[in-house]
């Protein structure tokens, strides 16, 4: 079973988004996740390698890029990786996915 889920519906205010990634990451402590932004989710899976079959990731859709931006920014304010300036300026999807010995970072 898989601990992160993907979601590509409708995107959700910040608060929802929030809390649907901490619920997906509880039992995981944050410094064990990463989170970025981006406008193309296969392709940063792919640059992270990430597997989107075995590996424990979620993603979810904010409604700008400026409200992905603050969400990020919380996570890592508790705890979460995250390259600072690494984010695509255009991206509103918000990922974090479970780092392991094959992931980058």
């Amino acid at each position: 079973m898989h601990l992160f889920r993907v979601y590509r519906a409708m995107s959700v205010r910040k608060q929802g988004i929030i809390d649907d990634i901490a619920i997906q990451c509880a039992g995981a402590p944050y410094n064990d996740c990463y989170i970025g932004i981006t406008s193309d989710i296969e392709m940063q899976l792919v640059k992270h390698n990430v597997s989107m079959s075995t590996d424990r990731w979620i993603c979810r859709i904010a409604d700008t890029h400026e409200l992905a931006w603050e969400i990020r920014q919380h996570f890592i304010a508790v705890g979460m990786d995250g390259v600072e300036g690494g984010c695509n300026e255009e991206g509103t999807i918000v990922y974090v996915y479970r780092k392991s010995s094959t992931t980058f970072p």
